[in-house]
């Protein structure tokens, strides 16, 4: 469901569910080019409803270098199913905006990564933000909780991939000379 462009109706989309993991293979290798080379797009309803997911990257579908995620959304309340969250405390997450909105990532900031080749990103793997603050808390880059919608007791409940946006995509126009 989250092939092609992203619909934004619900019911087109993946739903991750608790710590649930989508990984995609691209058939077009993305790279690091003048500012966002990709854009992930969730199914949130409104403004400053979120579902969260980390994002990582991988040029051999082996290692995989994970954008540097920090919330800074406070801790109380503990944010509930539909629970408005401030989007402006939350940074290389997707999920932040609301449907149609994509959020953009940086190959620039995982350039320093090793094991990886921003110019050569064959594979995006998204995995939800468990939204706890307690005990089975996802932690930001700095070890903080991400405070994000939970429990999650409904099938739909989690991040839900409506679909990826390419920016900066390789194109294999190979020109062959003839003799």
């Amino acid at each position: 469901y989250a092939l092609g462009k992203p619909e934004g109706d619900g019911g087109t989309c993946i739903s991750l569910g608790d710590s649930g993991v989508a990984t995609f293979s691209l058939s077009k290798a993305i790279f690091n080019g003048e500012g966002p080379d990709f854009a992930v797009f969730e199914n949130g309803f409104a403004d400053h409803y979120m579902e969260l997911a980390f994002v990582e990257v991988s040029t051999d579908g082996v290692n995989y270098a994970r954008f540097p995620a920090t919330s800074e959304t406070p801790l109380t309340p503990q944010l509930t199913n539909f629970a408005y969250g401030d989007c402006r405390y939350i940074n290389n997450l997707a999920g932040k905006y609301r449907k149609g909105f994509g959020t953009p990532f940086d190959l620039e900031v995982l350039k320093f990564n090793a094991g990886i080749d921003v110019n050569q990103i064959n594979y995006i793997r998204l995995i939800d933000v468990v939204g706890s603050v307690g005990l089975h808390a996802s932690t930001d880059k700095n070890g903080n909780p991400i405070n994000d919608p939970y429990p999650t007791p409904f099938a739909s409940g989690g991040f839900d991939l409506d679909g990826i946006g390419f920016i900066h995509v390789l194109e294999t126009n190979a020109i062959e000379e003839e003799s």
